[in-house]
């Protein structure tokens, strides 16, 4: 998913899209006869459900509901999380250097800044084109994560 696509998403189609990437899934939940079925959401190591999309995370909103989501990534998927944060950030910006004056913007990232970063991460289909410094950065990850 690029980034164009993700805009074109509703607030809550977003939502759903990062609860499934961070490890909700939708099942039928059927208590037996006498009782009526229906669809709730589960997430393995949670001894509950939701029954409506709306009792999902706010993740769009809730930037403690991102940490728990960035948090789920593997060492390597938190860097090329935090590369993607920036591209969100830095998209308007005409050479698309991670500059050192940009670093506190990306780390005061508000929750949908996240929260599209996640998903570009999680999908795998970040902007080919990769700044200098954050292929280092990257390359610097990978080392460390691989030995």
């Amino acid at each position: 998913m690029t980034s164009e696509e993700y805009d074109k998403l509703t607030d809550e189609e977003k939502r759903i899209k990062i609860a499934r990437l961070h490890g909700y899934y939708k099942q039928i939940v059927d208590h037996g006869e006498g009782h009526t079925p229906y669809a709730a959401w589960f997430k393995d190591g949670l001894g509950h459900h939701s029954r409506h999309d709306s009792q999902l995370p706010n993740y769009l909103n809730d930037l403690n509901a991102m940490h728990e989501a960035v948090m789920s990534l593997s060492e390597l998927d938190r860097a090329r999380f935090w590369l993607n944060v920036a591209r969100v950030i830095l998209v308007g910006y005409v050479d698309r250097r991670v500059a050192q004056c940009h670093f506190e913007e990306i780390a005061e990232a508000t929750a949908r800044q996240r929260a599209e970063a996640f998903v570009l991460t999680m999908q795998g289909r970040a902007e080919a084109r990769t700044p200098v410094a954050a292929r280092a950065t990257e390359s610097c990850a990978m080392r460390k994560a691989y030995g």
